[in-house]
This record gives structure tokens, C-alpha cells and sequence, in this order.
């Protein structure tokens, strides 16, 4: 199975095109993220035999990879047909390559038309309000300087860091608070 999951964009090329070391949380992101986490929520509301997303799944909000601008471009390609491919779970990999499919993607693939169109209409207008200054990337920079310093933790340490230490504020806005 791991020949035909995971996406032909990869997150790490993405980020590298943009002009970044590593892909790393901003508020463009997180505004993408946004609109993934509705749709897999859309999806689930219709289709609820669905597994749960993983705690740092691109599709579940406030999670660090659900505010990483090229982690959620590469999703939401998957998610909205652009890119074809569907969208592998980060757990579990097989020689770097995803060997299941991500359940927020599933999830998002069961999202009706109306509730699809609704969210596109507010990641619209949420990318058109995003301010000059970028303070999610900010706050990430601040904290992974005292975090990890060296570079030494892979982003799968980040992500769990992430939801233990909340930096920006984002996992308390994707529980409701």
C-alpha cells in the first residue's frame, strides 16, 4: 500500500520552494488549516464511523502541522482534488513513504457541496484579512529557540512539544476556548 498513499507535493519540497530551512507554523498556514479542519469536521458530521484524526494530524485545529503553511497546501491540494493523490497518515511510515491514509483527509472527502463551498468562501476571506506581520511564525520562532536550539528535534518532536507547551495560543482556539 505504500506505493499509492501520500501525495506527489511533498510538505519538505514545498517549504524549500517558498524559501524555508523547514516548514514552520504562520498565520497563512494556519488560516489553510482552518479550512481543512472544517472540512474533515463537514465529513465527519455526514460519514461519523470515521476514525479520529491523529492528535497532530493537518486536519485537526490548533496542531502545529494544521498551521504549516506547505504541510496544509500539500493537504488541501489532496483534500480538494488538485492534487489526485490521496493524502497519507504520518504514522506508521514505511521508508518515508505513508503506508495508510490520513483520517482527516477521509473525512474531508465525505464533506456535501454546500458545507465545501461555505468554508472555501471563508478561507477566502480569511487569506484576503491575514496581517503584514506574522505573528504565529513569531511566537513558533521564540519558542523553538528555547525549545530546541540546536535544530536537533524532527518535526514529529516539534508537534509533540507543540501540544504539550500550546506557543501561539492555537490549540485552545481548536478546542473551542
Amino acid at each position: 500500500m505504500a506505493g499509492d498513499v501520500g501525495s506527489g507535493q511533498t510538505s519538505d519540497r514545498l517549504a524549500e520552494q517558498a524559501g524555508f530551512k523547514r516548514d514552520a507554523p504562520g498565520n497563512h498556514g494556519y488560516v489553510v488549516g482552518k479550512a481543512l479542519a472544517a472540512l474533515s469536521d463537514a465529513g465527519r458530521k455526514i460519514q461519523g464511523d470515521l476514525p479520529d484524526p491523529c492528535a497532530t494530524c493537518a486536519f485537526r485545529l490548533g496542531c502545529m502541522t494544521n498551521a504549516m503553511p506547505a504541510t496544509v497546501l500539500t493537504a488541501f491540494q489532496c483534500a480538494t482534488g488538485a492534487d489526485d493523490s490521496p493524502f497519507g497518515c504520518h504514522h506508521g511510515m514505511e521508508g518515508g513513504r505513508p503506508v495508510k491514509k490520513c483520517a482527516g483527509w477521509l473525512a474531508a472527502q465525505a464533506a456535501d457541496w454546500p458545507d465545501a463551498q461555505r468554508i472555501m468562501s471563508d478561507l477566502q476571506a480569511g487569506l484576503k484579512a491575514l496581517p503584514e506581520r506574522d505573528e504565529i511564525r513569531d511566537a513558533y520562532n521564540a519558542w523553538i529557540a528555547r525549545v530546541d536550539p540546536a535544530g536537533d528535534l524532527d518535526d514529529y518532536a516539534r508537534g509533540r512539544l507543540w501540544l504539550r507547551d500550546d506557543p501561539c495560543g492555537l490549540l485552545a482556539i481548536g478546542d473551542g476556548a
